[in-house]
Parts: C-alpha cells; structure tokens; sequence
C-alpha cells in the first residue's frame, strides 16, 4: 500500500521533472506526496481493523479489553508489551489483563493494525480445540520457523504434523518415559546430584534451596525451575544429564528466543520493524544446533561401541519401550522417513520439544 501511494504521488508529480534534472522545488513536490501518502497508508494500516471492529462491528465480537495506561490509537499495546518482554515479566503483564477483566474471562488486546484475543473461558477452550487440533495459528507460529527452519512440527501442513506427532510418541507416550520423568524429578529436587541414583547426597537444586533458606536469601524461582525442568527434558530427549554450562546456555537461548519472539508477534509488521528480534531468534536457534549436533554424535558413537541399543529400522514391529526422543527421530532420519535428509527440521522438532516439554513439566 506505501509503495502505491508512492508511485502514485510520483506520477502526479512527474510533470515538474521533464527535460533534465529537477529544480528543488519539483524534488519537493515529489517528496512531500509521497511522504504524506506512505503516512496516510500507514495510519490506515493501523487505524482501520481496530475502528472498523470496535466501531462499526465488521469483524466479529467486541471482548472486554484490560484497563492499561499505553492503549495508543495506532499502536495499541507495543510499549507495555515491549517493556515486559524485554524485562522479563511477560506472563505477569497477562496475568494483570486477566486479573482486570475477571478471571475465567476471555478478553482483547490491540498490538498496532492487530487484534489479539486470549481465551480463557473452558468452555470456549475445549469449542476451539475440537475445531483446530492442533490450534496453531500460522500467522503467529510463523516466527518459530525463524529459529532454525520453517520445515517444523508446527508449521508443516496437517498430514505432515500428524505424521511427525506420531514419531514423538513412540518416545513420549510410554511407561518407560513416565518412570524417567518421575526419576528425574526425584534426582534433581529430593536427593542424589542430577544423573546419580536417587538415595545418595543431597540434590543440587536442593542444596540450591537449602542455601537459601539457610542465609534468607530471595530466590529465582523462574531461574531455579527452568533448571529443574530442562534437567527433566534432558533425560526424556537424549538420557543425559547435562552439565551446568549447557544448562546455563539452553536456558539463555530459550529466555532469547522466547523474548524476541514475543516482539516480533507483536510488532505490526515484522518483517520490516524487527532485524534486531529476529537475529537473536536466529542467533539462539544456532547455539541449540551446535547441541544437538553434539548430541547426535554422542548418540551414534554410544550405538557403535555398544554402550547403548541401537533401535530396531523404521519398518520393524512396534519398538520396544526405552526409545527416548532422539533414538525415534533418527531412527526415522535413517529410514527414509520425515526427517530424511533434512537434518535442520529433526533439531528444529528437537527444539520445540525442547521448549514446550520445559513448559509442561512445570504444570
């Protein structure tokens, strides 16, 4: 729409620079058009979705929208949004707009020309996840692909996401899994040091809390609890206990890339106002590659010296439980199955794991 506007303007203008170089008047009459045609566009872009829903009832049901001090006509909600994400405290900031309307209480927010609806009514949670399994929002899920490829679990059509979810859960899905996430939890936060049989010496993330309350010290508990879940993860994914300085660096990619991606959501054009969010989605995505290719070689030396199974081939009878997320997504790659070839969508579907196992184990 600016560039139209644009040339628009320069064609009303081009009269004045016809047979040479044009005087400064003409280069006026050029740029000043253009600059209040790409404003005229501009404002409409953000103006129009919001007044054509709010005032003249175009685009569906109106929702109640949270009080808020920084509601700007044209922006809306950026700045609030911004200041939390960069702050970290995203999750309060929308825990405060519930809080304003009611709990239980879907509600509307304006980020620029958008309108972003949080659902929080059940009942209206179960209607939409009936219709949309899974409830993906492309527009949204779009800047996920930013992170390592666009070829991932949730960006990928539908029959290629069910087929892709159906790999997970040969590893998710099963006892075996279950009791390693019972054992880790128990590892990490009751006794033994994280990997050592449980009965041994106090935890770490113990001895973290025991230090604590011992000087009255404040605690981090996000700080604290993404430890205790990537710990978690880590067992499901690739049956290692990670070091601290991978826990260190994982939890700084995914703060990264969680912060930046919750700026480019909400800028009103992405593609255009967010270079900086963008390369730090990007620069996050590299450090997880750099992990899991260092967990692939680990995986496929362990297979070659005997020190771990190998699994049976992709077309072999229903694998017996003890397959943890990598030993299915190569035995898949191997197999000529989805990830054949394409080894930066196994660590994109890797990382998403990742990111959304981290946040379920919490629950």
């Amino acid at each position: 729409v600016v560039a139209a506007a644009a040339a628009a303007a320069f064609l009303l203008a081009r009269p004045a620079v016809v047979g040479g170089a044009p005087p400064p008047s003409a280069v006026a009459s050029l740029l000043v058009p253009a600059a209040a045609a790409a404003a005229a566009a501009m404002a409409a872009t953000l103006l129009w979705p919001r007044f054509a829903t709010e005032t003249l009832g175009l685009h569906g049901t109106v929702l109640p929208s949270p009080s808020c001090s920084s509601d700007w006509p044209a922006l809306g909600r950026v700045r609030p949004l911004a200041t939390a994400s960069i702050g970290k405290r995203l999750h309060h900031l929308v825990a405060a707009w519930q809080a304003s309307v009611g709990w239980g209480k879907n509600f509307q927010v304006w980020l620029g020309g958008a309108r972003w609806v949080y659902i929080a009514d059940l009942t209206d949670g179960r209607y939409l996840t009936q219709r949309l399994n899974p409830p993906r929002a492309p527009k949204i899920m779009r800047w996920f692909g930013e992170l390592i490829t666009p070829r991932m679990v949730f960006l990928v059509g539908n029959e290629e996401h069910v087929k892709v979810r159906k790999i997970a859960h040969m590893a998710l899905l099963t006892s075996a899994t279950a009791d390693t996430v019972t054992a880790a939890v128990g590892d990490l936060l009751l006794s033994g040091t994280p990997g050592s049989p449980s009965g041994s010496a106090r935890s770490y993330q113990g001895k973290v809390l025991d230090a604590a309350i011992a000087a009255g010290d404040p605690l981090d508990l996000d700080a604290w609890a993404v430890d205790v879940t990537l710990g978690v993860m880590f067992r499901v994914l690739f049956s290692e206990t990670p070091p601290r300085e991978v826990v260190d660096g994982t939890r700084h990619a995914m703060s990264e890339w969680i912060d930046a991606m919750s700026l480019v959501t909400g800028m009103p054009t992405p593609a255009v106002m967010s270079f900086g969010a963008r390369r730090r989605i990007r620069a996050a995505g590299d450090w997880l590659v750099d992990l899991f290719e260092a967990a692939v070689g680990r995986r496929r030396a362990a297979w070659a010296n005997g020190s771990r199974p190998v699994p049976p081939p992709a077309g072999a009878p229903e694998p017996p439980e003890g397959l943890d997320m990598l030993d299915v997504m190569l035995r898949d790659r191997d197999g000529g199955g989805i990830y054949a070839g394409d080894e930066r969508r196994l660590y994109a579907d890797l990382a998403m794991y990742l990111l959304g196992g981290h946040d379920t184990t919490v629950c």
